[in-house]
């Protein structure tokens, strides 16, 4: 909605990933975890200023006169919301640094041999998702559609489909060596594959038309035209990984024909007289 700037919302994410990460794998190797104080102030002035913006919004839409809803538009899009934020931001990387300071120890254990096949499991798996007990593909797949919320233009599909990708290659023969080869829970290859469904020049992806790429993109990952059930044969981190790519091609070149056909009728049809 263009309230917050994208970049400081990326980075407190992004530090709630990190230190959850941490946490679970601290555990996984049998050490405890330290937090600060100031850390959990931060949690507690984020929810508040979350709480506040979902307020200021929802007044902004109530039943009210105009006037007053336009002075709670201007607050929630204004220099102050911003400032906030970039205050929390800031305070968000602090916290950050205190909390790798205060876990030197997990993260030196995190550059071992189990350090690295811990971190293939993670993001092998897409963050865990890839150990849901039903359906491992298709969440994965979801899950990866939720970059959808911010509005991201197609060269961002494609470039975090391409890091997934490499992540892969590193990942799965870890996780591989670990839980069999192309096991379900490894569903690194369906996020790469539904973004890459997603990143289509000229097309603008709204929750409607990521639906119907997250369908095509599953019928044909199920389906395995050719050459996807060849290459769905065959062993190998690459294999797993060129399926699911060869799918999203499939699946975006579908996608996009069907929104340019869409659009081509929807404008044919305005300009016809009643």
């Amino acid at each position: 909605m263009n309230i917050l700037p994208f970049w400081m919302v990326l980075i407190v994410i992004m530090r709630d990933v990190l230190t959850t990460f941490l946490r679970l794998f601290a555990n996984e190797i049998k050490l405890s975890i330290k937090t600060s104080f100031s850390a959990k102030v931060k949690t507690f002035i984020q929810m508040v200023f979350i709480i506040c913006l979902l307020l200021l919004h929802f007044a902004s839409t109530a039943d009210i006169s105009h006037e007053l809803r336009h002075q709670i538009v201007m607050l929630l899009y204004s220099d102050y919301t911003d400032w906030v934020m970039s205050l929390l931001t800031a305070y968000t990387v602090w916290t950050t640094i205190e909390y790798i300071r205060a876990n030197r120890e997990v993260i030196r254990r995190l550059f071992t041999n189990e350090g690295h096949d811990y971190s293939a499991l993670f993001l092998g798996s897409f963050f865990g998702v890839g150990f849901l007990p039903k359906a491992p593909g298709t969440f994965g797949s979801l899950a990866a559609l939720l970059i959808v919320a911010f509005s991201p233009p197609w060269h961002v599909y494609l470039t975090i489909a391409i890091v997934a990708i490499l992540i892969g290659f590193w990942a799965i023969p870890s996780m591989e060596k670990r839980i069999g080869d192309d096991a379900p829970s490894i569903v690194i290859d369906e996020a790469a594959g539904m973004w890459l469904t997603l990143a289509l020049p000229s097309v603008t992806i709204s929750w409607f038309w990521a639906s119907i790429g997250f369908a095509l993109f599953r019928l044909f990952d199920i389906w395995k035209p050719y050459p996807i059930r060849l290459l769905n044969e065959k062993m190998g981190a690459l294999w797993v990984l060129a399926d699911d790519v060869v799918a999203g091609i499939y699946a975006g070149f579908c996608l996009f024909v069907l929104y340019w056909a869409y659009t081509f009728v929807y404008l044919v049809s305005r300009s016809l007289p009643n």
